[in-house]
């Protein structure tokens, strides 16, 4: 420490003080000005070579240099050492690993402030199962010597470098204390006695961990299935610490004895977990006819567990289907929407077996996109055969002047995996009546038409006869009570309209 202060010292002054004696201390001089002044660059890697040099050659010159420049920190007999102590905020020193932690150290400093002395803080820990303390801060906290409280000579410093134990990877009674240092005295907060609550010279904590759960185990589809089906295996974990946890599905064989496969999964804190067979290729055409259990395990990095074995997946014996030729034929090469349509598709089973097959027949247009025509269930064997939908009517007025494509459906899978096969059919006519204007149905629709309008230019008339006729009798009674002038106009317009709807009756 002494070494340290006289080389600064030394670097300090050594412009101002003349060099000379036995040590030769090299300091480079610049060009000087035209008044003769000069400039020194001071070299000070050749400083700590003549220092080391001097104290070599010269250690009796050494000391009594370091005994001119050394000067002892300032002492008094009225030096107290300042208080420092820890607070805690909460009330259960029982934490799990990643649980919010604030830990506050109280100064108390009753010292003049001309005798106070800059005061350097390390957090210390110690973890579950170790025997010594270490720092978490590599830098100490520094506490400078104004700015205690001028009335209560007091100040704090929380540590936000432990904001959790989440560190840990062991857990059972954690310790924390505050080493202490004023540049002379180094003590620790463990060192003070008659201490009480809230304020304590060491926290101790409980820090236990947060054992994970799963729940929700369920596998989709349910029931029997095929190997090749979109087999999902889903759970729930949840985890209160949030830590980061290997979640591992387990196959294993119908009695739960012997592990088919497993596979592991890394999930950060709760949420839901999934397993795709098809991905991990769980299960494979082999499987077929076979039933099969399964568990997960699970840890945290600190503690592990695992569930029940549960049941499932059966993996049902099906079909290996081979399917091609996907055609249609229309009534004719016009394509209306009111025609007839035929489609077909050829199929056959490339195991030796026959299984039933359910297939749908679909169809697609802008205004009704992917709407069900038929469906049909077949017994499929090795033999191949071509499934028809005859003679359907899939398609209504608004799909006039519209492209469609179709597909069929089926309830196994096919050679490439797939369970649709689909084709793009022509533009559907844009006529929209089924009939020529000469047709019967034409003809008579018109004749109705016509009856109609018909029907109704008559009834119309007859109320607007009635009306005007109703009209000159009042006007005709009221010109007998007004006056003769009055009667005659009325009279007039009325025999006049009357006349004319006559000639025209």
């Amino acid at each position: 420490m002494r070494q340290v202060v006289l080389i600064l010292i030394l670097i300090l002054f050594i412009n101002t003080l003349p060099v000379h004696g036995d040590i030769d201390i090299p300091v480079d001089v610049g060009g000087g000005s035209s008044s003769g002044g000069g400039h020194r660059q001071i070299d000070f890697d050749r400083i700590f070579q003549a220092l080391q040099e001097g104290k070599v050659q010269k250690p009796q010159k050494f000391e009594e240099m370091k005994k001119l420049l050394w000067k002892e920190p300032i002492t008094s007999d009225e030096y107290v050492l300042p208080t420092v102590l820890m607070y805690y905020k909460g009330n259960n020193t029982t934490l799990t690993r990643n649980e919010p932690l604030e830990i506050t150290t109280v100064i108390t400093n009753q010292n003049p402030s001309e005798i106070r002395r800059v005061l350097y803080l390390y957090l210390e820990v110690q973890d579950p199962g170790e025997k010594e303390f270490r720092n978490l801060n590599s830098m100490p906290e520094i506490v400078q010597t104004n700015e205690y409280n001028e009335k209560t000579n007091t100040t704090t410093r929380t540590w936000g470098i432990l904001p959790s134990f989440g560190y840990l990877k062991t857990i059972g009674q954690e310790e924390v204390r505050v080493k202490i240092s004023d540049g002379v005295n180094k003590w620790y907060t463990s060192n003070y006695t008659g201490v009480y609550p809230p304020y304590y010279r060491e926290l101790v904590f409980n820090v236990t961990n947060s054992q994970p759960k799963m729940s929700n185990l369920t596998i989709t589809p349910s029931g029997a299935v095929r190997y090749n089906d979109p087999i999902e295996y889903k759970a729930d974990i949840e985890d209160l610490d949030d830590d980061m946890l290997n979640v591992t599905l387990h196959i294993l064989d119908q009695q739960g004895a012997m592990e088919h496969k497993n596979i592991t999964l890394q999930v950060k804190g709760s949420g839901a977990v999934g397993f795709k067979a098809n991905e991990y290729g769980l299960f494979g055409e082999a499987d077929a006819g076979k039933n099969f259990t399964y568990y997960y395990s699970f840890d945290d990095g600190i503690n592990s567990s695992r569930t029940e074995i549960q049941e499932g997946p059966a993996i049902r014996r099906g079909p290996k289907l081979f399917v091609d030729k996907l055609d249609f034929t229309a009534e004719s090469e016009n394509y209306y929407w009111w025609q007839w349509y035929t489609f077909g598709v050829r199929v056959k089973n490339l195991n030796p077996e026959e299984f039933d097959v359910v297939f749908a027949l679909y169809t697609n247009t802008k205004n009704n996109p992917w709407t069900v025509v038929e469906s049909k269930t077949v017994r499929v064997g090795p033999q191949s055969q071509v499934i028809y939908f005859n003679r359907t009517k899939p398609f209504v007025v608004t799909d006039a002047n519209e492209s469609f494509s179709y597909r069929i459906k089926f309830s196994e899978r096919d050679q490439s995996g797939k369970d649709t096969i689909e084709a793009a059919g022509p533009r559907i006519n844009s006529k929209i009546v089924p009939y020529a204007l000469y047709h019967p149905v034409m003809i008579m629709n018109l004749a109705l038409m016509l009856l109609v309008i018909l029907g109704a230019g008559l009834f119309i008339e007859r109320n607007i006869k009635r009306g005007i006729e109703s009209q000159e009798s009042a006007s005709g009674k009221h010109g007998n009570a007004k006056g003769r002038g009055t009667a005659k106009s009325g009279s007039g317009i009325g025999s006049k309209i009357s006349a004319m709807f006559r000639r025209g009756g």
